[in-house]
């Protein structure tokens, strides 16, 4: 029942950030029966640093307990500028940038029930807010506590089930897509010496080549955006804890593909990738991804996972997935109502 749940939402960032409660978080983390990377203090501590720049935020950072579940959900409360007419929103830390947000469940059991939402909603009624936003959730909630507002499927790779060779991914494909794939390999070869090269922390090229990536990620993805130094702290702090892997794809002594992979227990997570569109006929990104592959495979990781995202190549590469959902619910409050109106015709108009 949902007032079985003894939850406390903390609200100091002096807590959040002392060694005690750094050393907890580390062990939620570590134990937690659904781990996943996007909720590792790393990594949010990187989102934190970058966005709290551009949006004021405070935290509410989630601790729910029964008899047999402890659940740590870190949210925050964001103030966006005026151009979003002030609204705040309440969200999980990585809002902008996290492919999964599920909360993390330590005891008896991985799933999430709809008591501990309806419970913890009520909790958040209490802070003022305009649009409450629960994103990245593998669980599916009922309708008339929030409503569902995306469904994307996330496809994965089972890497033991590729044995010993990595190149027996490829009669998983189709063989139009096998085909293909082993056609743009042999063409990229004939243009020089192709390698795949992993950047070490302390990489004088490191800097140079992240900003690399940056500027053909936006090339392809022209309205992205790039919190200032939320990448470079992202890459740097992930690759001295082994949690990150930037990755470069060379032609001869040329970068023409950027990866960065996350890293976390059994799993492998591809997180972002680009590549020069001068070798756009190439499809130097096919190239790249199988390197990534082989590399997750000879490290003993058991899972590649895809993330989000609608590209179509990832169902031509991988053939299992799980479903994440996005909710939300609106404040009724009359200023409320309106700025989401406002923001929502804005959005309208963008498109």
């Amino acid at each position: 029942m949902a007032e079985n749940w003894n939850i406390r939402i903390i609200t100091d960032w002096d807590e959040i950030y002392s060694s005690e409660f750094q050393s907890q978080w580390l062990l939620w983390v570590e134990n937690a029966v659904n781990s996943h990377i996007f909720f590792h203090p790393v990594m949010v501590a990187a989102w934190i640093k970058a966005y709290s720049k551009i949006w004021e935020m405070k935290p509410l950072f989630v601790l729910a307990e029964n008899e047999e579940t402890t659940i740590f959900y870190p949210l925050v409360q964001l103030t966006q500028g005026y151009r979003s007419f002030f609204r705040k929103i309440i969200a999980p830390v990585g809002y902008s940038s996290f492919d999964y947000s599920d909360p993390l469940v330590l005891g008896h059991s991985e799933k999430l029930h709809s008591d501990f939402f309806e419970i913890l909603i009520k909790e958040l009624r209490a802070f003022n807010f305009d649009l409450l936003k629960l994103k990245g959730l593998h669980t599916i909630l009922p309708a008339d506590l929030l409503k569902c507002t995306c469904k994307e499927m996330c496809y994965f790779n089972n890497l033991l089930s590729l044995k010993e060779n990595v190149n027996s991914l490829l009669f998983q494909m189709s063989p139009k897509n096998r085909s293909e794939h082993l056609r743009v390999e042999r063409r990229i070869k004939e243009l020089g010496e192709i390698t795949f090269k992993v950047v070490r922390y302390d990489s004088i090229n490191l800097k140079f080549e992240l900003q690399e990536f940056i500027k053909n990620y936006k090339k392809r993805w022209p309205g992205a955006y790039f919190a200032p130094d939320f990448h470079e702290s992202l890459v740097r702090n992930g690759i001295k804890e082994n949690m990150v892997w930037f990755s470069l794809l060379k032609l001869d002594h040329k970068s023409i593909g950027w990866a960065i992979d996350l890293v976390w227990k059994n799993r492998c997570y591809a997180y972002m990738h680009a590549y020069d569109r001068e070798f756009v006929s190439y499809a130097p990104g096919r190239t790249h991804l199988m390197q990534r592959i082989k590399q997750a495979h000879a490290s003993g990781l058991e899972f590649f996972d895809l993330l989000s995202g609608s590209e179509t190549y990832k169902s031509e590469w991988f053939n299992e997935f799980v479903y994440i959902y996005n909710y939300e619910t609106y404040s009724e409050g009359i200023y409320s109502r309106l700025k989401n109106q406002l923001n929502d015709l804005k959005g309208k108009i963008k498109r």
